[in-house]
């Protein structure tokens, strides 16, 4: 399994969709490691509890050295007004892991909601929901 510590994260806006931010994980170990379906955790510190999961279910895969795995993070949904600024996130590979912080490059940004996909091979699928 991965661990929160065996990858580097970067959280930048996403010019789209609208709201979004894009999250890269690089395994920045010599060896592959498992990323488990479904148990990204993406909390917002401005917002109470974690971000609810959107898209389809995710799948086990397995991120060789080097590798890098994407998520989209929606943090304000357009159909409400207001909300907090912030400029992080905090990222944990299961609700049992410290989370690590991690500053939005391109933030701040305005947070009214959070949901958070799973992981993806590429950008452009992380992005679509």
């Amino acid at each position: 399994m991965c661990e929160t510590t065996d990858l580097a994260y970067d959280v930048t806006v996403a010019s789209g969709p609208v709201n979004h931010a894009l999250l890269t994980a690089t395994n920045k170990g010599a060896e592959p490691c498992l990323l488990a379906a479904d148990e990204l955790v993406i909390t917002i510190p401005e917002l109470d509890g974690a971000a609810e999961h959107m898209g389809p279910e995710g799948r086990d895969w397995i991120l060789k050295a080097g590798e890098k795995a994407y998520a989209g993070i929606m943090f304000a949904r357009a159909d409400t007004a207001g909300g907090r600024s912030t400029d992080k996130v905090e990222v944990a590979l299961s609700a049992a892991e410290s989370p690590a912080t991690v500053l939005i490059d391109g933030g701040p940004v305005t947070v009214n909601d959070g949901r958070v996909t799973s992981f993806f091979g590429s950008a452009e699928d992380a992005l679509t929901y």
